[in-house]
């Protein structure tokens, strides 16, 4: 029997190098492909996760702008350490204008609800407050939420102003409540001052960009700018992340349209007008003034939520010695340095001419060379000023020789509408024609040349350019002082609606014209503190006696007629606005021009 040798079933080495490389190359490409699909999963994974988180940041977002009573322009200054300078741990104001941040404007809250302060203008109760209503039109107590991008992060910081709970000795920071509110002040991680009370809030990594689009209602296409954002109710915010994941770059962008909402009394961060009686008693008109009557405006104050004190009221019959204390602002309402403002009052022939009200320290309201006719009246309507201890101004240099009079520097600050506060009394250097005073800084520019008028003493008119660079222009006019008291929207508002000349509906009307394009056109406009501000330089119309020289809409009118000075063609004259609506020609003895700027008063229908 013969042995057979068996037949091999393994590879030969040729076979193997041929097979070998196959194989690898096979293992190699399923290698890949799982690579390519784990690192897909990764960035899909990572992807959605980003999105998910701006998604939870704009939720938080919403959840703060709804219960937001404005979306202020600015906070003002803050305290150390909860400012935006040096790394967000300085001082400085956070603003709508500033890059990658939003500011919310909030009503506090505690158990009880929302908290307002005491006496602005109601006492507080000695039970719940929902058990008395006038004190739910006192004005509320608010908090700022500043949304902004640190270290590739988005942040949240609230920022509380100072309080105190004590009624039985009330100021102005006093409140109606007997606890403390919910929100804290935040300041940023690591630091221990001592109103750092827990550090601020990271909501999302990895964010590259915050953006916003303000509105003024919730279904308009129109952006009214950052500088505007106080006019508005609905701001689109928009969120850029940005990272890598598996070497590829993720980057997701999502944007959100969010609403205030409808925030009515008691929310309302404006309080009603308080009034002054006649009596002479305290909180009532004294030295024997009382209101004029009807249709003029009842005497009263009142503070808007754009930290703003605002009088209005014609007064008639008092004692008119110069330093007559005719009124008294209570805490909370009182200016921190000496505001002294021009006003109209009755002359000893019986017609309309300048007279001065100045407010002092302690809330006195005195009135300065008013005649004394027989039957003497005094204008308080759209006598207003900053409350600088909320909202900070800051003192101007003098320019040719012009000095502060009595130590009242001429100081400039924007309120919580974004508008340009300007208060001072100077005594003058060179007064020659077109000489410079002083300067605005830059971003408080008004972009066009506005003809203001300033108070002077003993029955004298004067008046003073303000350019569109931010320079106070003397217009030659000497006295032994020059006194301001102005608020202008810098150039970068564009919240006005224009009055057009040709006499229909929203029209100048009575030949009315714009003066000049380096001059304001004529226009109006309403911030979200209820304030109505006209401006415009125009000439070539009527000046008989209540002739009408537009008209202002439903929402920007006062309840009563409201008296204004203004100036003419270099002369003093006196503008009306009446409850229907009509700004109305009074005493203007020139119509080469006339200006309307700085005439401005809280509207209340």
């Amino acid at each position: 029997m013969r042995h057979q040798p068996s037949k091999s079933t393994g590879f030969t080495l040729v076979e193997v190098l041929v097979i070998a490389p196959i194989v690898i190359l096979a293992i190699g490409a399923f290698v890949a492909i799982l690579v390519s699909v784990v690192g897909e999963v990764l960035v899909t994974r990572n992807a959605t996760s980003q999105t998910n988180d701006i998604h939870s940041a704009l939720d938080q977002i919403e959840q703060d702008v709804k219960l937001s009573l404005e979306f202020p322009v600015t906070t003002g200054s803050l305290p150390s350490p909860q400012g935006r300078n040096n790394n967000f741990t300085g001082t400085s104001a956070f603003t709508s204008a500033d890059s990658n941040t939003l500011v919310l404007q909030t009503a506090a809250t505690n158990s009880d609800g929302i908290m307002y302060y005491a006496n602005q203008p109601n006492p507080c109760p000695e039970v719940d407050i929902y058990d008395y209503p006038d004190v739910v039109y006192n004005r509320v107590f608010t908090i700022s939420n500043m949304y902004f991008i640190k270290d590739n992060a988005l942040w949240k910081r609230t920022y509380v102003p100072t309080y105190n709970l004590d009624v039985t000795s009330p100021n102005q920071s006093t409140l109606c409540s007997d606890s403390s509110p919910r929100e804290r002040n935040t300041c940023s991680p690591g630091y221990t001052a001592s109103r750092c009370q827990t550090q601020d809030t990271k909501l999302i990594e990895n964010v590259t960009a915050l953006s916003t689009a303000f509105f003024a209602t919730g279904d308009s296409t129109t952006n009214v700018g950052a500088g505007n954002s106080a006019t508005a109710t609905t701001v689109e915010v928009s969120i850029t992340g940005s990272t890598k994941s598996a070497g590829e770059p993720i980057t997701t962008t999502l944007k959100r349209r969010m609403s205030r909402l409808d925030q009515a009394n008691p929310t309302s961060t404006t309080s009603r007008w308080t009034t002054w009686a006649n009596g002479g008693g305290t909180g009532q008109l004294q030295n024997s003034w009382t209101h004029y009557g009807t249709p003029f405006a009842t005497p009263g104050y009142i503070k808007t939520s754009g930290g703003v004190v605002f009088l209005k009221g014609l007064l008639r019959g008092g004692t008119t010695t110069s330093g007559t204390i005719v009124a008294k602002l209570p805490a909370g309402y009182r200016p921190n340095s000496i505001v002294t403002v021009p006003v109209t009052a009755r002359t000893l022939s019986g017609t309309n001419g300048p007279a001065v009200v100045q407010i002092l320290t302690n809330g006195d309201v005195t009135i300065w060379y008013v005649p004394s006719h027989s039957d003497p009246w005094v204008s308080l309507d759209g006598i207003s000023f900053l409350l600088d201890g909320e909202y900070p101004m800051t003192q101007l240099a003098l320019q040719n020789n012009w000095q502060p009079f009595s130590g009242r520097y001429l100081r400039s600050g924007l309120d919580g509408m974004g508008r340009v506060n300007i208060r001072g009394q100077i005594a003058p250097g060179t007064t020659t024609t077109n000489t410079v005073i002083s300067q605005l800084p830059t971003a408080q520019y008004p972009g066009k040349y506005y003809h203001l008028m300033g108070g002077a003493p003993s029955n004298t008119y004067i008046y003073y350019g303000l350019d569109a660079s931010g320079n106070f222009i003397s217009r030659g006019v000497s006295t032994s002082w020059l006194a301001i008291e102005s608020m202008v929207y810098p150039s970068s508002f564009n919240g006005w609606t224009e009055w057009p000349p040709g006499g229909g509906s929203n029209q100048l009307k009575n030949g009315w014209t714009n003066y000049g394009s380096t001059y304001p056109s004529a226009g109006y406009t309403k911030a979200a503190d209820g304030v109505v501000m006209l401006k415009g330089l125009i000439g070539g119309g009527s000046t008989t006696q209540s002739s009408v020289i537009a008209n202002l809409p439903a929402g920007y009118r006062p309840k009563e007629r409201q008296i204004f000075d203004s100036v003419s063609n270099g002369g003093f004259a006196r503008l009306d606005v009446w409850p229907t609506g009509e700004v109305v020609v009074n005493a203007v003895s020139s119509n080469v021009w006339l200006s309307l700027s700085d005439i401005k008063f809280v509207a209340e229908q």
